[in-house]
């Protein structure tokens, strides 16, 4: 069998979902951090055989959510779209850097000759086109709430972040084999 490679891997990859992204908005970081160690453990603990295991675990998980939620904090899942939206999006005129966002770069940085890799409105553009939850999310409404300070500009970051490194970044980890 070993000659002949992994049997199931071409099946496993025909099933295998597009890449998504969990985060959380809150306050709160350290109902953040119990939330993320409970999902690892509640994955962990999905592998496993005991079902009992497996049952406690779910219920730590959905406590832990709770916690979050009571908390004020937004799930926000994001998911890649594919490289043909992705790419359409990117090159799209809405997306590409304008004078002022080159501006804003050299302004921010101090380097003259600085330029843009990506406009505000691609920005907002990217995470709306890859926001799963919550539903209804626009690029005019991130733009708007980061705008009068509702989400932060650090938030914005985080959220384009993993969104566009689940278009441009893998999954791919190194088992040590």
């Amino acid at each position: 069998a070993a000659r002949d490679g992994d049997a199931d891997a071409l099946a496993r990859m025909r099933a295998r979902s597009p890449a998504h992204e969990e985060i959380w908005l809150v306050v709160d970081d350290d109902a953040v951090a119990a939330y993320k160690t409970l999902r690892s453990e509640s994955r962990l603990t999905g592998m496993g055989r005991d079902q009992a295991a497996r049952d406690a675990a779910e219920r730590r998980l959905a406590d832990a959510r709770a916690a979050l939620e009571t908390a004020g904090a937004v799930r926000w899942l994001l998911r890649n779209v594919g490289r043909k939206a992705y790419r359409q999006l990117a090159e799209s005129e809405p997306c590409q850097p304008t004078e002022q966002d080159h501006e804003d770069v050299r302004r921010i940085n101090g380097q003259p000759a600085a330029r843009a890799q990506w406009s505000e409105q691609f920005v907002f553009r990217l995470v709306a086109l890859c926001t799963v939850e919550p539903r209804g999310v626009t690029h005019e409404d991130l733009a708007e709430w980061v705008e009068d300070g509702r989400m932060s500009e650090g938030e914005i970051t985080q959220l384009f972040n993993a969104a566009h490194s689940l278009h441009t970044g893998g999954r791919v980890s190194d088992l040590g084999k």
